[in-house]
C-alpha cells in the first residue's frame, strides 16, 4: 500500500537548515519518526509530506527539499519539506503551493492508496483534502493527539475552536482513526475502524532499558530527568524551583528545546540545587540519559492547550525509572497505574519526590511492572502490528 503521511514533521535536516527554535515540536516529530518506521516494517511504501514551517518572522525564503525521516531503525521514509517564506500567514500560501505542485507530480508517477494526517490543523487538512477532491478520491485516516477540551483566549483560542469544529463536521470522511485515548477515537470517526495508541517506543530504547541497572540503588545522589519542550506548560520550571530542597540527594537533568531554554539555564545556575539544563540532545544520547535515570518527571500543567502527550509517559515507563507525573483525564488509565501522580506546583511535586525516596522498594517494583507492560504493548514491533491491522481494514 502506498501511503501519504501529512504532518508538521521537523527532522534533523530541517532543524539544521531552517530557523525553527521557537516552534520546535520534539514530541510530535519523534512520534512521526516511530509511526513511520512501524508502518514501513510491514512493507508499506510511505512518503512523509511536511510544511516544516519556521516561526521567526524574518521574511526569509526557504526552498523545498527532500530528505529521509531521521532517527529510525530502518532506512527512514522519504520526506518532502515544502518551500515557504517566513512571514506570518504568507508562509502558509507558499507552503500549500509548493506542496500541491509536488503532489501533482508525485501522483502522476505513482498514485497513493491512502492518506494519513497527523492532527486537524491548516497544513495537513488542506493538503489531504486537496488531494482527495482534486487528484484522486482515496481514503483519509486521522492520527490525533490533541485534547478535546479547548482552553485559552483570543485569536489562538478561536483558531483551535474552528479546527475542532471542522474535525467534527468532517468526521464521516475519516475511514479510520488512531488516537491517544478512547474519548478521542470515539469523537472523530463514525466508523468502527479505531485504534487507541497512546505511544510507541523505539527498539533501541527498549534494549537499553532492559540492560540497565536497578533504579534508586545505593544511597544517591539519584538522577531525576525531565525531557520535553521547554515551554511554561510543560512545567520544567517547577523542577528548578524545588531543586534546593533535594541538594545532595537528587541531581536533576533537564533536556529539551524551546523558548525558555536560556531562561531555564540561568535559573538553574542560581537555584541552589544540583540542576543541569543540557538543551536538545542527539537521539542516541537522550536514550542513554533516559535509560540511566532513577526518576523521570513530567510536571505538566493541567487545563492548558496541548494536554499531556502520553507518548512521553510511555517512553518514561519503558526507560525503567520511577515516573512522577500530573494526570490528564483524556488519557487511558492504564498509563497512570504505574506512575506516581502529582500536581503542577512546587509543594506537591516535592511531596511526590519525597515519597519516592522514602518508599524505594515499592516504587522500584512498580517501575519494573510498568516497564514490562509498556514494552509489551508499545514497542515498535507491537505497534507495527496494531497500525497495520487498522490500515488494512480501510477500504481502498
Amino acid at each position: 500500500m502506498r501511503i501519504l503521511y501529512v504532518n508538521s514533521y521537523q527532522g534533523d535536516d530541517l532543524v539544521n537548515s531552517r530557523s525553527i527554535s521557537r516552534n520546535r515540536g520534539l514530541g510530535g516529530s519523534r512520534k512521526v519518526e516511530l509511526v513511520s518506521s512501524a508502518i514501513m516494517m510491514k512493507g508499506h511504501d510511505l512518503l512523509v509530506l511536511s510544511a516544516g514551517l519556521p516561526a521567526e518572522g524574518n521574511g526569509k525564503y526557504y526552498r523545498s527539499f527532500e530528505s529521509r525521516v531521521s532517527n529510525c531503525e530502518n532506512k527512514g521514509a522519504r520526506v518532502f519539506y515544502s518551500a515557504c517564506i517566513d512571514y506570518k500567514y504568507i508562509k502558509y500560501l507558499f507552503s500549500f503551493y509548493s506542496s500541491f505542485r509536488f503532489l501533482l507530480k508525485e501522483a502522476k508517477s505513482k498514485p497513493f492508496d491512502l492518506i494519513l494526517i497527523y492532527n486537524i490543523e491548516e497544513y495537513p487538512f488542506f493538503i489531504s483534502f486537496f488531494y482527495h477532491f482534486f487528484i484522486k478520491r482515496i481514503p483519509i485516516v486521522l492520527e490525533y493527539d490533541d485534547p478535546i477540551d479547548i482552553s485559552g483566549r483570543g485569536i489562538g483560542f478561536l483558531r483551535r475552536m474552528i479546527w475542532k469544529m471542522m474535525g467534527w463536521w468532517l468526521s464521516d470522511r475519516f475511514k479510520g482513526i488512531m488516537a491517544v485515548s478512547d474519548r478521542l477515537t470515539n469523537s472523530y470517526c463514525k466508523y468502527d475502524n479505531r485504534l487507541t495508541l497512546p505511544g510507541v517506543v523505539s527498539q533501541s530504547l527498549c534494549n537499553l532499558s532492559l540492560k540497565r541497572s536497578q533504579p534508586l540503588g545505593g544511597t544517591g545522589p539519584f538522577l531525576a530527568v525531565f525531557s520535553g519542550s521547554l515551554i511554561k506548560a510543560k512545567g520544567a520550571h517547577y523542577i528548578i524551583n524545588i531543586a534546593h530542597r533535594f541538594k545532595g540527594r537528587v541531581k536533576f537533568v533537564i533536556s529539551g528545546s524551546g523558548p525558555l531554554l536560556s531562561e531555564l539555564k540561568e535559573s538553574a545556575i542560581n537555584c541552589g540545587g544540583d540542576v543541569e539544563v543540557v538543551g536538545c540532545l542527539e537521539r542516541s544520547d537522550l536514550d542513554r540519559l533516559l535509560a540511566s535515570a532513577d526518576i523521570l518527571v513530567n510536571p505538566h500543567e493541567k487545563g492548558v492547550s496541548g494536554g499531556i502527550l502520553p507518548f512521553k509517559l510511555i517512553e518514561y515507563l519503558v526507560s525503567g525509572g520511577v515516573v512522577i507525573t500530573t494526570k490528564d483525564s483524556d488519557l487511558v488509565d492504564d498509563v497512570f497505574n504505574y506512575c506516581e501522580i502529582t500536581s503542577p506546583n512546587d509543594d506537591e511535586l516535592s511531596k511526590s519526590l519525597e515519597k519516592v525516596l522514602s518508599r524505594q522498594v515499592a516504587m522500584v517494583e512498580q517501575a519494573k511492572r510498568g516497564q514490562l507492560w509498556a514494552i509489551s504493548k508499545y514497542s515498535e514491533s507491537a505497534v507495527a502490528d496494531s497500525i497495520d491491522g487498522m490500515l488494512n481494514l480501510v477500504e481502498i
